[in-house]
């Protein structure tokens, strides 16, 4: 019940929810993990790094918890905590593809772009996704020594492996092909609410 409240944008029924379960039970990692989470969201770091470092107490192996706890310090400009905890999970988990990613993310906002190249690129080697790429993509962006010829290389690539499967060729639209009609343009991105490119 609290997870769908959640997914809904509902954060005081999530909470709501929350402790109701807490209640029954107290020390349930999943349960304290998702409390950082809500707290994440209403920007309390205190209330959100307590229950992150009460759901670890539980389960000291859980890369998702330490990657939100890392992903919150980072969003609270102290990363340098956050890069010690992405390397303590990836010493104890050193094949974990989501403890690749959260280190990198953590190298990527402390301004440490080549280890963060180097994250990211561990991270795809042990499973490829169009996010992960996306993510290598994105932080290549930021690397003076990378070249525009190698970051277009790397785009292609990204097109070769996750969208060029998806392309059908024979598709044909039902728009008008008069060349003097009125063009519609929508603009589609995550980006738009949390970001300069707004």
């Amino acid at each position: 019940e609290a997870e769908e409240h959640h997914r809904n944008g509902d954060i005081a029924g999530a909470e709501t929810w929350a402790r109701r379960a807490l209640a029954d039970a107290p020390q349930e990692p999943a349960i304290l993990n998702l409390m950082g989470v809500l707290a994440d969201l209403r920007f309390d770091l205190v209330a959100a790094t307590t229950a992150y470092g009460r759901a670890l107490a539980r389960d000291a192996y859980n890369t998702m918890i330490f990657g939100n706890l890392a992903g919150t310090l980072s969003r609270y400009g102290l990363v340098e905590p956050a890069i010690r905890i992405g390397r303590r999970t990836l010493a104890m988990i050193p094949a974990d593809q989501t403890a690749h990613n959260n280190t990198a993310q953590a190298l990527k906002a402390g301004g440490f772009v080549e280890e963060s190249l180097l994250a990211y690129r561990r991270t795809i080697a042990i499973a490829p996704t169009s996010a992960l790429h996306s993510n290598l993509l994105f932080t290549m962006s930021y690397d003076d020594r990378v070249t525009s010829e190698a970051l277009f290389a790397e785009y292609r690539r990204w097109e070769d492996l996750y969208a060029r499967p998806l392309y059908r060729p024979d598709r044909r639209h039902a728009n008008s092909v008069d060349p003097e009609r009125r063009i519609v343009v929508g603009y589609v991105s995550q980006d738009f609410r949390d970001h300069p490119l707004g």
